[in-house]
């Protein structure tokens, strides 16, 4: 990402930590079955903060990108695009998890940001960088003239699974231990004439080792989410690459590696710092990374995945150690890149269905210039109508308007597709408000928190108590479940 004339610039930092301190000590001693292990001694890590009583990922979030707010000259219904880059998609007690609407459409409403485009991107822990790279491309564009990313990581509930499974030191699931959990987020402008700014970001994946650290749903009796991480082999593949990657980037920007003030790594443990230090000092033939400019920060934080090298950042201009037009580099290697901001145009997307007023005429009108032979499941979906509707509510909205998925646009009156729509804006900002969670975090479109037909296949229609069926043969290859009583053509 070579700026030319004009750098992207970090024109405002916030961080927000939870208050709930937990020891590293006390972190061991809550595991279930006794294990011999210092983490301090092992990590480095002799505390972490840690929340899920009563504040989780979208609440930390939201309090990170609220204080950067603060301290910034935009406000936030002056900014033009928001993203949001965390991993942790836990957003309220009872293992809720959410995927639609995004994190971004949400913290938009929360936080205001009328005129924001936003999406999310996903990229383990390199997310931040990941949408820094893209908020730069549409700063460059002209797309957009400011941009808000922001993260809110609340990982340490994989702590609380590990606590109930782990039997050894050896387990795979130890780096589970070593989380903790934080919330960032930097407004982004471009400005003339400037040397502060980034740079270069410049990212590559390793998508052979993807299987060195997966998350998923435990498969033991405990219940909960567990990662399960090959520390060794993350560790040996990822230093090594991003020791030589981190020195051509620096040659090719020309900078003075004798003269490095700050170095800032993915925070995962001290060891690994030490050992990135050591392989890029060999590399170099002599010690260009020292304790006076690589950053610890991993003492009281733990690995914030996503925020970690902005919350090193923060604390680290907050202490005083790093001050104005002082050169830091960051070090973020990733082994796994999954990067989705949708297949449509930023500029041409439909109207927003959690507007306060949809234009509802316009809808009508996008549903009428696409083909007439196009099937419902494949409008609903189709952003240039209409934006926000992903694939739960696509099955959803088009039972509780008793439209089958295989009809067609042309089939369907202009009343039909504006009250499908309406229906969309309702169950939308309904599901936006915390209230009105499920269970499961699926977002629920029955009175009692449950959802009609969506993974429902073959059993009974909540409204007929017919068999609910299941095609995965829309435009996008994805899942699509009706009920063939209740939505006849």
């Amino acid at each position: 990402m070579n700026a030319g004339k004009k750098k992207t610039v970090i024109e405002s930092l916030g961080v927000y930590l939870p208050p709930h301190v937990e020891s590293a000590r006390d972190v061991v001693q809550q595991c279930q079955h006794p294990i011999r292990y210092s983490l301090e001694k092992h990590t480095g890590i002799r505390e972490r903060r840690k929340a899920g009583e009563t504040e989780f990922a979208i609440d930390i979030a939201f309090k990170a990108a609220k204080l950067c707010l603060e301290t910034s000259k935009f406000a936030a219904s002056d900014i033009d695009l928001l993203v949001c880059c965390n991993i942790s998609r836990y957003d309220g007690p009872g293992f809720q998890f959410s995927f639609e609407p995004s994190t971004a459409i949400r913290l938009r409403t929360q936080l205001g940001c009328r005129q924001a485009i936003c999406f999310d991107v996903s990229n383990a822990c390199a997310g931040m960088f990941t949408a820094i790279k893209v908020a730069h491309a549409l700063l460059q564009s002209g797309a957009v003239t400011n941009a808000l990313v922001v993260s809110g990581e609340y990982i340490t509930h994989l702590t609380g699974t590990a606590q109930k499974e782990i039997s050894d030191s050896r387990d795979a699931r130890m780096a589970c231990l070593t989380l903790g959990d934080a919330g960032a987020a930097i407004t982004l402008e471009q400005i003339s004439g400037t040397v502060a700014g980034f740079a270069e970001v410049d990212m590559y994946t390793l998508g052979g080792h993807s299987d060195c650290c997966v998350g998923r749903a435990t498969e033991s009796g405990a219940g909960g989410a567990i990662m399960l991480t090959d520390s060794q082999r993350i560790h040996r593949v990822a230093i090594s690459q991003s020791v030589r990657h981190s020195a051509d980037v620096l040659a090719r920007n020309d900078w003075d590696i004798t003269k490095l003030q700050h170095f800032i790594m993915h925070q995962t443990a001290k060891g690994a710092i030490d050992e990135f230090t050591r392989q890029f000092n060999e590399l170099q033939g002599f010690a260009a990374l020292d304790d006076a400019n690589m950053i610890y920060n991993i003492e009281k934080r733990a690995n914030t995945a996503t925020t970690s090298h902005f919350v090193a950042l923060w604390d680290h201009v907050h202490s005083g150690r790093i001050n104005d037009n002082e050169a830091v580099c960051f070090a973020a290697p990733t082994i796994q890149t999954f990067v989705r901001t949708g297949p449509t145009p930023l500029d041409r997307l439909g109207p927003d269905l959690l507007d306060v007023d949809p234009d509802f005429a316009e809808i009508v009108r996008r549903a009428r210039l696409v083909a007439a032979t196009t099937r419902l499941m494949d409008l609903v979906m189709d952003q240039h109508v209409a934006a926000g509707i992903g694939n739960v509510y696509k099955s959803e909205l088009l039972f509780l308007r008793r439209l089958d998925p295989y009809s067609t646009v042309g089939s369907v009156s202009d009343d039909a597709i504006e009250q499908l729509y309406r229906e969309a804006g309702k169950q939308l900002r309904r599901n936006v408000d915390a209230s009105q969670r499920n269970p499961a975090h699926r977002r629920a479109t029955t009175t009692d928190g449950r959802l009609f037909v969506y993974d429902r296949y073959r059993l009974a229609c909540r409204r007929c108590g017919g068999n609910v069926n299941r095609n995965y043969d829309d435009a996008q290859g994805r899942s699509t479940y009706w009920c063939p009583a209740c939505q006849q053509p």
